[in-house]
C-alpha cells in the first residue's frame, strides 16, 4: 500500500524539467524585457531565475527531491529578497507562487507546510515589511491559491486513483490469463498425450473384444454341448422312472412302499436338477451377465415340505431326528420358487451331510413384515474363525470333519446371493461342540407395491387443494412395464426368464393387449410376429387403437415355427412327459402305426420305445442309432412318423431333416424334433426391429434412437 501511494503521488507530480524550462526561460525574457521598462527590479530576477532554472535541471537530475523542493525555496527567497533589499513590499504578494509550486511539484502536503511557514513568516519577521494589509493580502492569495489548486486537483487525484486502481487490476488480470493460458497449454499437451494414450487403449480394446467374442462363441458352443450331455442322461433317468410310477404293471406288478417313495424322491430331484439346468442355460445367454429372478405368488410352507422330502430318506438312514415347525396361516410370498427351494434344500442338505447324531429341525415364523426360515442342527458346529467366510465360495471350515464331508464348498454362497436379490438376508449363529443354525429372513410383500390402474383414485366430487409444502412420501423402486402381443407366447416366457427386473405382460392377440394397456400403462407395445407383411398388418392395426404407448414390432419365431421351417411337424424338448409327445405325435395329422425313432444314445431310444409303447402299445416302434441309418430305414421301411434327435455324431437332426426334405419320395412323413437343446433360446434373433408411435419422432430423438439401435446390432 505504501509503494502504490508513493508511486501514485509521484505519478501526479508536474515534471520539474517544465518547472525548471519555465523559470529559466522567464529569467532570459526578463533581461530581454529590462531595457524597456522602468521597473528597477525586473532586471535584477531574470539573472536569479535562470540560476535557479538551470540550478534545479541540474539537481533533479541527480536527486528529483532535491530539485523540487530548491526551486520552492529560491523562489519564495527572491521574493523575500526583493521585498527587503528593494523595498518592494508588493512583492510578498507572489508567495502565493511557492506554496502552489510545491503543491504540485511535490505534494498537496508539502503545499500545506509551504503555507503553514510562509504564515509564519508573514505574521511575524515579515508583518512590518510592508504594513498589515500587504501581509493580510499574501495570506490570503497564499491560502486562497492553495485552496483553488486543492479543489482543481480533487479530481484529477480521483480519476487518477481510479485509473491506478483500474490499471492494478488490469496487471493481475493480465498475470492471471497468462497462468491461465500456461496452464492450457498443459492441458493441450497433456490431451495430446491421453489422446495418444487412448488411440492405443482402442486398438489393444478391439482386440480384446475380437478375443472376447471369441471367448463368447465359444462357450455358447459349451454350453450347447455341455445342455445336451446333461439332458440326454436325465431325459432317460426322468423318462424311465415316470414310466416305473405311470405304468407299474409294465414291470411286473406293485412296487413295494418304501421302493415307491424312494423312486418319488429320485424323480422329485431329477425335475429339479432339469430346471436348475435350465436355469444355468439361461444365466449364460442373458445379455445383462447377472442373475434375474422369476418372481410368482408362492406359498413358502409348500416350498420348505418339498424340500424336507427330498432330504427325508437321507435322515432317515443315518437315524436322525427331524422337527418341522409351519405355521398354518403365513401368506404367500412374491419370490422365485426355484430359487428358495433351492436355499432352503441346500441348507438341509449341509445340516443333514455334517449331524452324525441327535436332530435337524425347520421352523418358519414371522416377524416384522418378513419371514424367518430357520435350519438347526445338532453338528459339530463351526469355529469362530471360520464363521467370517462361511458364505465364500469354496468355504467350508478349517477342520477335518467338515472337509470329509464333500461338497463343492458353493452351496452357501450361491444361496447368498439368491437370497439377497430377493431382499432379504442370511446369517448364522454356531457354536463348536453343540450345533449350528442358519436363519434366512424373507419379506413377504414386494418392495415395489401391486401395480394397479391410476383410475382408482379419482372420484367425481374431489376437489383441488393446493398444499404447502411438498409431500414426504419414500422414494420407490418401480419396475419398467412392457406389453408383449405374441400369438404363440414364447418371447414372453423367454424374456421372463431372462431379464425379472423387467415386469412382462404376456397377451395373445390385439384385443388382449389393449385392454392390458388400459388397465394400466407400459412403457412400451411389443407385438412379436412370423413374417414381416403380417408385423406391418398388426402394428398399423395397433395405432389406430393405441395413441399414447410406442409400438415396438419384431419377428422372433416360435419353437414350432423354427420346427416347421426346418420341415418338421412339431417340437419337443427333453425330458419328455407322455403329454408332450402325445400332444407333438398328434399334429402328424394322420394315423400311426410304425414310429421311428432316431437317437445315438441307446438308453435314450430304449426309453422312448417304452413311452410310446406306454402311450399306445399297438404301436410298432423301431430305432436308428445315427442320421444315415434313418434315412435308410425311413426309405426301407416307411415309419408313420419319425422322433428326430437332433444332435448326432454324424450327422445332426438338422442335415438328416434337409436331406428328407431334398428327397421326394420321404418329404411326406412327418418328423417331430426330440432335442435337449431349446430351440427357443441361444441363436434366437430377429431379422426386422419396427418402431413407431402415434405422435412421430423428433429429429433429435432420431438421432439417439439410430445411435442406439447402431450400437444394439453392432454388438449383437
Amino acid at each position: 500500500m505504501i509503494g502504490f501511494s508513493s508511486s501514485f503521488e509521484s505519478d501526479l507530480q508536474v515534471p520539474v524539467d517544465w518547472i525548471s524550462v519555465a523559470l529559466f526561460a522567464l529569467g532570459v525574457a526578463l533581461s530581454a524585457v529590462g531595457d524597456f521598462v522602468a521597473v528597477t527590479w525586473v532586471e535584477l530576477f531574470a539573472l536569479p531565475l535562470v540560476v535557479v532554472g538551470a540550478s534545479s535541471w541540474w539537481l533533479s537530475a541527480r536527486q528529483p527531491w532535491a530539485g523540487r523542493w530548491f526551486i520552492v525555496l529560491a523562489i519564495t527567497m527572491l521574493l523575500i529578497c526583493g521585498a527587503l533589499w528593494l523595498r518592494v513590499p508588493t512583492l510578498l504578494v507572489l508567495l502565493f507562487v511557492p506554496a502552489a509550486l510545491a503543491a504540485v511539484l511535490i505534494s498537496l502536503l508539502a503545499g500545506l507546510a509551504t503555507a503553514a511557514a510562509l504564515t509564519l513568516l508573514l505574521t511575524l519577521p515579515l508583518a512590518g515589511v510592508g504594513g498589515p494589509e500587504t501581509s493580510w493580502i499574501a495570506l490570503i492569495g497564499v491560502w486562497a491559491i492553495l485552496g483553488i489548486v486543492s479543489c482543481a486537483a480533487q479530481p484529477v487525484r480521483q480519476v487518477a486513483s481510479w485509473s491506478w486502481e483500474y490499471y492494478r487490476c488490469a496487471q493481475q488480470q493480465l498475470e492471471e490469463a497468462r497462468g491461465r493460458q500456461a496452464e492450457l497449454e498443459q492441458a493441450l499437451d497433456d490431451l495430446v498425450h491421453a489422446n495418444r494414450q487412448i488411440g492405443l487403449a482402442n486398438e489393444r480394446m478391439a482386440l480384446l473384444r475380437r478375443a472376447a467374442e471369441e471367448a463368447r462363441r465359444q462357450k455358447e458352443a459349451f454350453i450347447a454341448r455341455v445342455s445336451h450331455e446333461f439332458r440326454a442322461p436325465l431325459n432317460i433317468i426322468i423318462g424311465m422312472i415316470s414310466l416305473m410310477m405311470e405304468n407299474p404293471k409294465q414291470y411286473g406288478g406293485r412296487f413295494p412302499r418304501k421302493a415307491w417313495e424312494h423312486l418319488q424322491v429320485v424323480y422329485a430331484n431329477c425335475r429339479h436338477l432339469s430346471s436348475m439346468i435350465d436355469d444355468v442355460l439361461d444365466l449364460s445367454q442373458a445379455d445383462a451377465g447377472r442373475l434375474t429372478l422369476h418372481r410368482t405368488e408362492a406359498d413358502l410352507k409348500e416350498i420348505v415340505e418339498s424340500s424336507i422330502t427330498v432330504v427325508r430318506p437321507w435322515l432317515e438312514k443315518k437315524s436322525l431326528a427331524l422337527r418341522v415347525m409351519l405355521p398354518d396361516d403365513l401368506p404367500p410370498i412374491p419370490c422365485d420358487r426355484v430359487r428358495i427351494r433351492q436355499v432352503v434344500l441346500n441348507l438341509l442338505s449341509n445340516a443333514a451331510r455334517f449331524t452324525e447324531k441327535g436332530s435337524v429341525s425347520v421352523e418358519v415364523t414371522r416377524r416384522n413384515g418378513h419371514a424367518l426360515i430357520k435350519v438347526a442342527d445338532t453338528g459339530p458346529g463351526i469355529p469362530p474363525e471360520d464363521l467370517s467366510r462361511i458364505f465364500e465360495p469354496f468355504a467350508q471350515g478349517s477342520t477335518d470333519p467338515l472337509r470329509a464331508k464333500g461338497g463343492s464348498g458353493l452351496g452357501l454362497s450361491i444361496s447368498k446371493q439368491f437370497v439377497e436379490l430377493h431382499g432379504g438376508r442370511i446369517w448364522v449363529e454356531s457354536q463348536v461342540g453343540v450345533g449350528t443354525a442358519f436363519f434366512v429372513e424373507l419379506p413377504l410383500s414386494d418392495p415395489e407395491g401391486p401395480i394397479v390402474p391410476p383410475g382408482r383414485w379419482i372420484k367425481e366430487d374431489w376437489l383441488w387443494m393446493a398444499r404447502r409444502s411438498g409431500p414426504g412420501l419414500p422414494k420407490g423402486q418401480y419396475r419398467p412395464r412392457l406389453v408383449v402381443c405374441d400369438r404363440d407366447g414364447d418371447l414372453c416366457q423367454i424374456l421372463r426368464r431372462r431379464y425379472g427386473e423387467i415386469e412382462f405382460v404376456e397377451t395373445n392377440d390385439m384385443a388382449q393387449a389393449v385392454e392390458a394397456l388400459k388397465q394400466c400403462p407400459a412403457q412400451a407395445l411389443v407385438i412379436n410376429t412370423g413374417t414381416l407383411a403380417e408385423l406391418w398388418d398388426l402394428i398399423d392395426r395397433a395405432r389406430e387403437r393405441v395413441n399414447d404407448t410406442p409400438i415396438i414390432g419384431c419377428a422372433y419365431p416360435s419353437r414350432l415355427a423354427r420346427a416347421l421351417q426346418a420341415g418338421a411337424v412339431g417340437f419337443v424338448v427333453k425330458p419328455i412327459t407322455r403329454s408332450a409327445l402325445t400332444q407333438a405325435i398328434a399334429r402328424a395329422g394322420r394315423p400311426v402305426r410304425r414310429i421311428l425313432v432316431v437317437d445315438d444314445e441307446a438308453e435314450a431310444r430304449e426309453m422312448m420305445a417304452w413311452t410310446l409303447r406306454a402311450c399306445q402299445p399297438a404301436w410298432e416302434v423301431i430305432a436308428a442309432d445315427c442320421g444315415a441309418t434313418a434315412l435308410h430305414m425311413l426309405r426301407a421301411h416307411r415309419p408313420d412318423l419319425v422322433l428326430l434327435d437332433m444332435v448326432m455324431p454324424d450327422m445332426d437332426g438338422w442335415q438328416v431333416l434337409a436331406a428328407q426334405q431334398a428327397d421326394e419320395a420321404l418329404r411326406d412323413i412327418p418328423t417331430v424334433i426330440v432335442s435337449a437343446q431349446d430351440m427357443g433360446d441361444g441363436a434366437l434373433a430377429s431379422q426386422v426391429v419396427l418402431a413407431t408411435a402415434h405422435r412421430g419422432l423428433g429429429i433429435g430423438s432420431f438421432v439417439e434412437c439410430v445411435r442406439t439401435l447402431a450400437k444394439a446390432f453392432l454388438e449383437g
